[in-house]
């Protein structure tokens, strides 16, 4: 795949990548807070707080991830408009 393929296949992926970090972050803060109330209750709630606190790295970790592909594609839409505008 060449430059010109990868980036479009980036830019037109903004949307889907800024979506799924928004939930991966929203999960992450969620499991978290389960976490938080499974050890402070010292009951499972369905899992015990160390898997809901792991399941919380693993959103955040997720999140992370498509945060960064979302930097690369928006990192070369503004390059593109720049390069444009000088045009």
């Amino acid at each position: 795949m060449g430059y010109k393929e990868e980036r479009e296949h980036v830019t037109t992926g903004l949307g889907g990548h800024g979506w799924t970090c928004r939930i991966s972050w929203l999960l992450g803060v969620a499991f978290a807070v389960l976490g938080v109330i499974a050890a402070a209750a010292d009951t499972t709630l369905g899992l015990g707080a160390t898997n809901w606190l792991l399941l919380s790295i693993a959103a955040f970790a997720s999140a992370t991830a498509n945060m960064v592909a979302l930097a690369a594609g928006l990192n070369i839409y503004a390059i593109e408009a720049k390069s444009e505008k000088d045009k």
